[in-house]
């Protein structure tokens, strides 16, 4: 795995993210309230998981080294379905900006990162650098889906999501395919 990959990744996983902004962004009455609100909650969520999830992780690689591509598969392909099938949800994000919304939000979105990151561990990848893109993908993320729900609504959100569960899946079959031959 190199950084452009994990570019891309950090791209997919920051969807949730854009996403649930274009909603936030559709209903803000202060915009700026909002952009900033969301960026302190989304980054600080996609910052944690990630690290939770390598560190947690990384002690066992050795015992599971003969399949943690088999893992790795797994976990992109599952969240990749999930992410497609997200994006036929009718579930709409809430406009309120309080610590529930805001803390269930966060961490509904940061699920994917925290496989990520448990992903990264099972490939012996570098997580700083990771979390880093993961956190500035989120970060533009939040700002444009604000702008962005703010000026045309929720229309983006089916397509974000379908393209992200795209993007991991691809993923997944990169790192099986790379395993085995």
């Amino acid at each position: 795995m190199n950084y452009i990959e994990i570019l891309l990744l950090s791209i997919s996983v920051s969807l949730d993210t854009f996403a649930v902004s274009l909603c936030k962004g559709m209903e803000a009455k202060n915009l700026s309230k909002t952009i900033i609100v969301c960026s302190i909650w989304f980054c600080a969520f996609q910052l944690i998981m990630p690290l939770a999830g390598y560190f947690a992780f990384k002690n066992i690689n050795t015992y599971i080294e003969s399949f943690d591509h088999w893992i790795a598969f797994g976990l992109f392909l599952i969240l990749g379905i999930n992410m497609i099938k997200e994006s036929f949800s009718k579930n709409k994000p809430t406009a309120d900006l309080n610590f529930k919304t805001m803390f269930t939000l966060s961490l509904a979105t940061s699920i994917d990162s925290l496989m990520l990151g448990i992903t990264l561990s099972l490939l012996e990848f570098s997580i700083f650098p990771s979390t880093a893109i993961i956190v500035c993908c989120t970060l533009i993320s939040v700002v444009i889906g604000s702008i962005i729900g703010y000026k045309f609504g929720t229309k983006y959100k089916k397509i974000s999501n379908i393209i992200g569960g795209i993007i991991l899946i691809l993923m997944g079959i990169k790192v099986l395919i790379e395993h085995l031959l």
